[in-house]
Parts: C-alpha cells; sequence; structure tokens
C-alpha cells in the first residue's frame, strides 16, 4: 500500500497513514512502511501532467517520461492539489492501469480520511540518470 507520513508539530510523533481497499486511509501501527528516499544530490522537478493535452498511453506499453520514480508495477509517484485547492498540495500515486473512462491518468491522494483522484497532477521525475532510488523501510 501507498500512504504519507504526518509530524506532529509539537510532540514530533510520526503518524502514517495508508490506502485502503475501500478507497480511504487507515493509521498504520503494525504493518511494514517504507519510505521513498533520493540521494540529496539528485536533481528532481515535478512534471504537469497536462490532461487535456496529453500523449495517449503516456505511462503504458509506449513507455514512460525519462526519469519518472516508480513506486511499484504500473505505479508511479505524483502529488496533486485536493479538490483544486492550492493550499492542500498532497503526494499520491499514479496507477496506470485505473485510468478514467476517457483514459485520463489520475492521481491517487490521500486527503480527509479518503482517497482523493485528481487528473490535475504532476510526476516526480529524477534527472540525473546515475542517481539511485531507494525504498527504505522506516524505524
Amino acid at each position: 500500500h501507498s500512504g504519507k507520513v504526518h509530524t506532529h508539530q509539537l510532540t514530533g510523533k510520526n503518524t502514517r497513514y495508508c490506502f485502503k481497499p475501500e478507497i480511504s486511509e487507515k493509521e498504520v501501527t503494525t504493518e511494514p512502511f517504507s519510505v521513498l528516499c533520493v540521494d540529496p544530490k539528485a536533481e528532481l522537478e515535478w512534471v504537469k501532467y497536462d490532461w487535456k493535452n496529453a500523449i495517449p498511453n503516456m505511462f503504458g506499453d509506449d513507455g514512460v517520461p525519462k526519469g519518472i520514480v516508480t513506486a511499484g508495477k504500473n505505479c508511479y509517484v505524483g502529488r496533486g492539489f485536493v479538490l483544486g485547492d492550492k493550499d492542500k498540495l498532497q503526494p499520491g500515486l499514479i496507477h496506470t492501469d485505473d485510468r478514467s473512462a476517457t483514459g485520463v491518468y489520475q492521481a491517487n491522494l490521500l486527503y480527509g480520511n479518503m482517497c482523493r483522484r485528481e487528473r490535475n497532477f504532476e510526476y516526480l521525475v529524477i534527472k540525473d540518470k546515475e542517481t539511485d532510488v531507494k525504498d527504505v523501510p522506516a524505524k
């Protein structure tokens, strides 16, 4: 499962959340959990997905954008603004097997105890192909 980590500003305690199959989120207390880590020297770029002018199957069999960060088979790291609110930028995943009926890709974002699907999103690209991306288990 994918998720997010919140750190409480006063206590410093981390609270972890993951997607549930019912398209909501739940607090993770005992399950294994991992965090995406990238070498600090890597040059990262968030690339806007233009759903109105998108290349058909751009995350599919025809190949994926160069340097895109994967989070599993047919799954990529993304982020987006929930309900278009510029104060609600949330991390998420783009599951390429789960497109809308019109073929538009969507990012799945955790917010307000639910999984929100947004077609306006950005995907993460590492510009330095020599830098390694690691999925490291949290302690």
